[in-house]
This record gives C-alpha cells, sequence and structure tokens, in this order.
C-alpha cells in the first residue's frame, strides 16, 4: 500500500496549476530522492518527459537515487521493455534487483558483474536465450567458472536444443568445437562460419542427416540460416533423405528452394521444382522463367514449359483467386452451398438467420443459417456453429465443418475433434482433406492422404474413386490440366477413363499417382 510522504510527492507531480505547476512538480520529485516505493517509479518516468527543465532534473536525480521495492519495480520495467532510457538509469546508478532471482541475474549480467548466487537451470536457460549479448556472454562466464558443473560439451548441448541462441558463435569465438566430424559440421553452421562448414561438409550429407532427424526449431533454423546465405548449395540438404532423393517437400521447403533460386538465377533447377509444386507455386516459377527470358535447353521439357505458359496465359479465372486470401474451403462452399442451402429463399437480416437457426423442424433451414452467418462473420457464428456440431442431421454437421474451415477457431477444439470421427463420412471428410489454397496443394502425396481417411462401411461410397472425382471436381479447369500435364512430362503414372473427366463431377474418373 502506498505510503502517505509518496502519496503526496506523486499528487504534486500530477499538479497542472497554471503559474506554479512547475515549482509544485518539482517540490514533489524532491520528496522522492531515497524513495523505496514502487509506487513513485512511474510517475517519476512521466516526469522526466515534462515541459519545464527543473521537473525533469529532479525527476532524474530522483530515478537514480531509488532503494529496494522501488528498484525491483524500475528493472522490472526494464526487463519487459528493454527501454534504452531506463537501462541507461540502471547502468549508472549500479542498480542491481533483489528480487526476484532471475531479475537479479539479468541485471547482474547487464552490469558485467559476477553472479554470486546459485544459477538454477530456470535461470540459466532464460539468460543463456537473452538476445543481450552482455546478459548471454555473462551466464556463459558464469557456467564455466563453476567446478563440475558445465563445461563446452554442456553449452553446445544447450545450443543444439536452442539452435536460435547465440550460443554457437560465443564457443567459435572461444576456438572451441565438438569433435566428431558431423557435430563439427553442425556446429560451423550454426556458428555462421560457412567457409569452415563447406571444409567438412562439401557435399551437406552431415547437414541434410541432421535436418532430417532433428527436432521443428533445428529444423527451422536451418532453414532460416540457408535463406540467410542465399547459398543454393545447401538447397541440397532439403533434397536427399536417408541419402536418397526426397520426393515430397513441405510447402516451406519449396518456398525457399523457390526464393534461393530466383535470386541466384539457377533457372534449370527451379524448373525442376515443379514435379514438386503445387498449382499456385508452379504458375509462379513459370511467370518467373517466362519474365527471366529463359527456355529450357530440352526441347522434350521446353514443350512443358511451353504449354504450361499457354496454360498460365488462358487462367484467368485462377489469376483472381490467388489474388486473395480465401483457402480451398471456399471452394468446397460454393461446391456444396446448394445443398446447404435449400430450395427457400434465406432470410436477408440476421434475426431471420438466428431463427432459421434456431427452426427444430427443418433441417436444412438450420444448414444454410450457420452457412450464411458464417460467410458473414456473424458474432453469433461461434454459438450456432458449435451447437450445429452436435445436430441429429449430418447436413448441419456438415455445415458446421464448412463454417470452421471459413472461420478457423470457431468450432470449440473437443467439437472439432469429434466431427473429424463423425459416424458419417462426408462429415469427418471436410474435416479431414489435405489443406491447402482451394485445393491447389493437393498433390500426390495429397491424393494418398485423402485414400487414408477412414471409411465407415454405412456411409462409403459404392467406390472410392467416385469420391476422389467429387473431390477432383473442387478443382478448376487450369488447375486440373496442370496437374496431369506435370503428371504426363515427369513419368507420373495418370490413369484417366474418360477424356470428359477433365469437367468437374460429369463423369466417373480414377486418378492413380504412382
Amino acid at each position: 500500500m502506498i505510503d502517505n510522504n509518496t502519496k503526496k510527492a506523486v499528487k504534486k507531480l500530477g499538479s497542472r496549476f497554471p503559474f506554479l505547476g512547475p515549482s509544485i512538480r518539482a517540490k514533489g520529485a524532491r520528496m522522492l530522492v531515497g524513495t523505496e516505493s514502487p509506487d513513485a517509479v512511474y510517475p517519476l518516468l512521466k516526469a522526466m518527459k515534462d515541459e519545464n527543465r527543473k521537473v525533469r532534473e529532479m525527476a532524474a536525480i530522483a530515478l537514480h537515487n531509488l532503494k529496494n521495492g522501488a528498484i525491483d519495480k524500475l528493472c522490472s520495467l526494464w526487463a519487459e521493455s528493454r527501454d534504452p532510457e531506463l537501462e541507461s538509469i540502471i547502468l549508472k546508478a549500479l542498480y542491481v534487483a533483489s528480487r526476484p532471482l532471475v531479475l537479479t541475474a539479468l541485471t547482474t549480467f547487464l552490469r558485467g558483474d559476477v553472479f554470486e548466487k546459485d544459477l538454477t537451470e530456470e535461470i540459466l536457460e532464460v539468460c543463456l536465450l537473452d538476445s543481450d549479448k552482455r546478459i548471454f556472454e555473462g551466464a556463459v562466464k558464469c557456467v564455466m567458472e563453476q567446478k563440475g558443473y558445465m563445461r563446452y560439451e554442456v553449452l553446445w548441448t544447450f545450443a543444439k536444443e536452442h539452435p536460435e541462441s547465440m550460443i554457437p558463435k560465443v564457443l567459435s569465438e572461444k576456438k572451441w568445437r565438438p569433435d566428431k566430424p558431423a557435430e563439427r559440421a553442425l556446429f560451423y553452421f550454426l556458428a555462421d562460419d560457412l567457409e569452415a562448414y563447406h571444409d567438412i561438409d562439401f557435399e551437406q550429407s552431415y547437414l541434410g542427416i541432421c535436418y532430417e532427424s532433428s527436432n521443428p526449431a533445428m529444423r527451422e533454423a536451418i532453414a532460416s540460416r540457408i535463406r540467410k546465405s542465399g547459398d543454393s548449395r545447401l538447397l541440397s540438404v532439403f533434397r536427399t533423405e536417408r541419402e536418397n532423393r526426397r520426393e515430397i517437400f513441405s510447402p516451406e521447403e519449396l518456398e525457399l528452394q523457390m526464393e534461393i533460386l530466383a535470386k541466384n538465377g539457377n533457372h534449370q533447377e527451379m524448373f525442376q521444382l515443379l514435379s514438386h509444386a503445387s498449382y499456385a507455386q508452379g504458375m509462379r516459377i513459370i511467370s518467373h522463367l517466362r519474365n527471366a527470358g529463359w527456355r529450357h535447353p530440352d526441347l522434350h521439357f521446353r514443350e512443358l514449359q511451353e504449354r504450361l505458359e499457354d496454360l498460365a496465359e488462358l487462367d484467368t479465372d485462377s489469376k483472381s483467386a490467388l489474388s486473395s486470401s480465401s483457402s480451398y474451403a471456399h471452394a468446397i462452399y460454393q461446391d456444396f452451398r446448394p445443398m446447404f442451402l435449400g430450395d427457400e429463399e434465406p432470410p436477408e437480416d440476421e434475426t431471420g438467420m438466428l431463427a432459421w437457426a434456431a427452426d427444430k423442424e427443418r433441417f436444412r433451414r438450420r444448414s444454410a443459417a450457420v452457412i450464411l452467418l458464417a460467410e458473414q462473420n456473424s458474432p453469433w457464428l461461434v454459438n450456432i456453429v458449435n451447437k450445429a456440431s452436435s445436430d441429429e442431421y449430418w447436413q448441419v454437421r456438415m455445415a458446421a465443418a464448412a463454417a470452421e474451415h471459413l472461420r478457423p477457431g470457431s468450432l470449440k477444439p473437443a467439437n472439432k475433434k469429434r466431427l473429424k470421427g463423425d459416424h458419417n463420412y462426408w462429415v469427418q471428410a471436410l474435416l479431414n482433406l489435405p489443406s491447402g489454397d482451394r485445393l491447389r496443394d493437393l498433390s500426390p502425396q495429397g491424393i494418398e492422404e485423402l485414400k487414408g481417411t477412414v471409411y465407415y462401411e454405412d456411409q462409403r461410397p459404392e467406390d472410392a474413386d467416385d469420391f476422389l472425382a467429387l473431390i477432383k471436381g473442387f478443382l478448376h479447369t487450369a488447375e486440373r490440366e496442370y496437374l496431369l500435364t506435370i503428371g504426363d512430362f515427369f513419368e507420373t503414372e495418370i490413369m484417366i477413363s474418360e477424356e470428359t473427366a477433365y469437367e468437374a463431377g460429369e463423369t466417373y474418373v480414377e486418378i492413380e499417382w504412382q
């Protein structure tokens, strides 16, 4: 609780009398020389920006002479904001927070002092991961000086668990390196010493194995450094798996390869990514190569390039779709919307839609209400869509699943999980489809994933390919042409039962990728 003297001083600091105000504020600041009250810190910091010079000077004197709880408050504000002005006060006044212990460690290392208390693992982790090099180096020095606690090897282990930390660079500056070649290659790479890295791992085999077997944090750190380097040689890290050529790249891995290859002008390598690219990515590759004036030297693949360029010219529908932020769920909406809405004329206002959502007699109205409220992003959507997730009619539950695609986060996690395992195949399939931009990321592996969706005997189509045919119907004509053309030229086996299968949903189509 704030004491009376501090309360009076803070009140004076806020004085705005026309003539006497500055002198009253200066007196308030003077009353706070040597204060222990945390409540005085904010008003004094505000007074540091006062229009009156005398007030600013007195506030600065007060802030450089704080005690106990007031020091802890100032140090806490600095730790949260890393404000340079607060840091300057701490360093000039030689402040060290007394509590909590992690704040004591941070301010001790900030000043370059020795931390004399026990350094717990939790506090050590905070300091080693701090972005301020003084704090980080202070923690490293503290570790190295503790007998039998940690040495370079343990710091290196910590660095592998937190690959974005500065530990590899500091250890490299101290001329330390791991003994094993594979570890040394990773160490040099994380320390941004690419010259030393390439000397030991010129084929990127060590780094490739590390990338393949590491946790997401390490994979992201490796990808981030590859992007930063712009070195196209390092892209082989993504292209091998167990010393064999990888057949599947994640969208992020492909984007990184496209970015670096485009920057370095490696046109032929970029062209080869077409066999891994989604439709949207493929169109960007073709556009980049055309703008660069590059033609494939092999006549066979030059034909593919020209066919895809013609396809890109004709694909005006996809260009408008690609410029929007819509997901593939929009296509699902467009295809299923008539089923959800039925034959009745939907209400125009929200009151009417809410009445439809509560109509217990007509399920079609309930499904329509979910769709309409989702399209309008109504504040009532969350309540309605979660209620619909347990509706007795599968059409309403499917509408709830579709709403979750259009407005992610509308469904509660438990309800989303239940719909993913719904007894009706169409409901669960909607949430288990491969994600992507209007199914633009549907690829051979995406179709395989689709085939792996669980069937229930009482709900499954007569033939699995019937469902695949419907899914293919979500793709616009240009995208279907793209997938089939790429498959043809890159020797993907595709079986098409009828030529007219290009028109979505009109005839039976069987497509098998191997």
